[in-house]
């Protein structure tokens, strides 16, 4: 117990590999093959632990107590009040959308899949690690959140077409449903 809180832990060997670099565009297929393969898995393999309303419930309580934060350290500069209007915006879309989302597709997500935990060769995913924000959600999310990192990290690339080849290596083990 650390803090009052469970936790799990696995010892294990030195993992192989390097961590993924967002110039690594040679690798946004096979990482988007391994993505797929890990929530065909998840998906067939674990039981969830709760509903995705329930994430979303937790996921709000979360996002609101940060939202409050924010604007007690950044409420008076004139630079954030559009971002809090966009925060509010999106807040109004996921209560509208509710429905819809919580009939998504849904596994336990790794919510993290990025650079730092991903591990390569340079030619295949030799291992994903730090699972500490999995929970059960919209298999769509978690899609969302990698794809945010390789175009956060890559605005000069998009027009390489890193979405297009992500979605569509993912789609070949994972199709997407009209709905996602």
């Amino acid at each position: 117990r650390v803090n009052s809180q469970e936790r799990h832990v696995i010892l294990m060997q030195k993992l192989p590999g390097r961590i993924v670099a967002a110039k690594d565009h040679k690798l946004v297929s096979v990482i988007a093959t391994a993505h797929a393969k890990l929530h065909v898995a998840t998906a067939k393999l674990i039981q969830p632990r709760r509903s995705v309303a329930k994430t979303m419930e937790g996921t709000h309580v979360w996002f609101t107590g940060e939202v409050t934060q924010a604007k007690k350290h950044l409420g008076r500069l004139s630079s954030a009040q559009e971002f809090f209007r966009q925060v509010e915006d999106m807040q109004k879309f996921l209560q509208v959308s509710r429905s819809v989302i919580t009939r998504l597709p849904s596994a336990e997500c790794h919510l993290d899949y990025d650079s730092d935990n991903i591990l390569t060769n340079g030619k295949k995913v030799t291992a994903i690690i730090d699972f500490g924000d999995v929970t059960h959600a919209p298999l769509v999310m978690d899609l969302g959140n990698s794809l945010c990192w390789w175009l956060f990290c890559n605005p000069q690339r998009f027009g390489q077409g890193i979405l297009s080849r992500y979605l569509a290596a993912y789609s070949r083990v994972r199709p997407l449903t009209d709905q996602e």
